[in-house]
């Protein structure tokens, strides 16, 4: 399996987003362009000429005629982050629920930006100056110290609501966040092969960020590529800060792989 990405494509024209769900077996690109297709001309039934009727229209529109809602059952799962499904089965994560929304709120020209929170995602809709902040997972609306809490919720008491967390993300952001999303689902999963192929195309666009040589190793190592595992394992080592601890138990993991490989022979 050879997967590509462009990080910065589109969002709202997710023809990207449903053939990479395709390619990784979560979802028939077909089916899911065929729901986007109806959802796109239904929704044009809630448009009203007041900006916050046709956004209070929207939401009633999606989460309660529609269903749309919170995964009950396999929220961290990858099915959960993958848009082609969502799309389905009308249940997702917070990250899915907010594009599948962004994208049919513009077709009623009203924008929805997405504030990636650490762990969390929240919608922002912008009106005569003011901000307003809504939870993608049910379109109730957020207080600032609703989403503080959050924050802490994921981070500890001592993080604070700081500025970029209510700067909209960018096309790349929310892809980054999905495919990241779609990988642990597939190691909570035990799919390591398909988590594996997740990390190469993040690895493929952020060579620099190291947790990714650590990830795959682990991936690796779960696969029985022992020697391969030990390699990304020695990188990660020559290229992470020195810090002796982590120095000594990745030497004692490396060993203990290299011994792997020699049994295995």
């Amino acid at each position: 399996m050879q997967l590509t990405w462009c990080f910065d494509t589109d969002l709202e024209e997710p023809s990207a987003l449903l053939e990479l769900g395709e390619t990784l077996g979560l979802s028939q690109i077909k089916t899911s362009q065929w729901r986007l297709l109806e959802l796109k001309g239904a929704v044009l039934s809630q448009y009203l000429i007041d900006h916050q009727q046709r956004l209070a229209a929207l939401l009633e529109w999606f989460y309660q005629t529609q269903g749309f809602a919170a995964a009950e059952k396999g929220y961290f799962s990858a099915a959960s982050a993958d848009i082609g499904r969502v799309l389905t089965t009308r249940e997702g994560n917070a990250t899915a629920l907010a594009v599948i929304l962004k994208i049919l709120a513009k077709q009623l020209n009203l924008t929805l930006d997405i504030l990636m929170l650490p762990g969390n995602c929240v919608l922002r809709f912008e009106h005569n100056g003011q901000c307003h902040y809504l939870n993608p997972l049910d379109g109730q609306p957020l207080t600032l110290h609703q989403m503080h809490s959050l924050i802490r919720g994921e981070l500890g008491n001592h993080a604070q609501l700081e500025e970029h967390y209510l700067r909209g993300a960018t096309n790349e952001i929310i892809s980054k966040r999905l495919i990241n999303e779609i990988k642990a689902g597939f190691v909570v999963e035990g799919k390591f092969e398909l988590a594996l192929h997740c990390c190469n195309l993040l690895m493929s666009r952020y060579p620099e960020q190291l947790q990714y040589v650590r990830e795959r190793a682990f991936m690796e190592q779960q696969l029985g590529c022992h020697k391969a595992a030990a390699v990304d394992l020695q990188t990660f080592m020559d290229k992470s800060p020195k810090d002796e601890a982590l120095a000594e138990l990745l030497r004692m993991q490396i060993k203990e792989l290299q011994q792997a490989q020699a049994i295995y022979h």
